[in-house]
């Protein structure tokens, strides 16, 4: 996990930075995705590369944000399921159904 050194160093740490029964539910959910692509930065430099993160959901206190859930990644069921666990009282209006 790449999330409990800097909720340590900004002193939030248990409370924050894990997936610990209990703690907030935020968490971005990527896809690893395989094939050529060319990265470009904002001086407009490059560089090809073979592997990138692609954002497929973002969880903000256990709820799915509004978006499109990408149907091809290999987390949609997980997400679909995640969706259907969330007591209606706790889903907004721009969360998926």
């Amino acid at each position: 996990m790449a999330t409990p050194a800097p909720a340590g160093i900004i002193n939030r740490a248990p409370k924050i930075g894990t997936l610990q029964l209990g703690a907030p539910g935020d968490v971005a959910i990527m896809d690893l995705v395989e094939g050529p692509v060319t990265f470009v930065d904002t001086r407009n430099n490059k560089r090809d590369g073979q592997l990138q993160l692609k954002p497929v959901q973002t969880v903000i206190n256990g709820v799915p944000l509004a978006g499109p859930i990408r149907r091809h990644s290999r987390f949609a069921s997980l997400i679909e399921e995640a969706a259907n666990v969330i007591p209606p009282c706790l889903s907004s209006p721009h969360s998926p159904t």
